[in-house]
């Protein structure tokens, strides 16, 4: 996983036995989403996160999760890869929709 500030999203690459898969997830998409289960946040769990705020660092948890470290020094917990890989199916899902 990388940040981009050119693309101003989140890359995730996922390998299969003889393919590669790319998403991308907008910074906020990511922080606005419950760690363990990609649920969005609900309402009043939801926190005002200014704009332009990004990952730093991404923290390789074992092989099963990655944790954020994001630029106003908030931190998320362990994300396991299944959860981000949903996350960012419906991320790619919903802009698919959109065109």
């Amino acid at each position: 996983m990388v940040y981009s500030k050119a693309k101003d999203c989140v890359i995730a690459r996922y390998f299969g036995a003889s393919s590669a898969t790319e998403f991308a997830i907008p910074p906020l998409e990511l922080r606005h989403r419950y760690p363990h289960s990609g649920l969005r946040h609900s309402p009043e769990d939801q926190v005002d996160v200014a704009a332009g705020v990004h990952p730093v660092r991404f923290e390789a948890k074992g092989n099963y999760g990655v944790s954020v470290h994001w630029s106003d020094g908030y931190f998320t917990d362990i994300i396991p890869f299944d959860v981000l890989k949903k996350v960012a199916q419906e991320v790619a899902g919903s802009s698919a929709d959109k065109q």
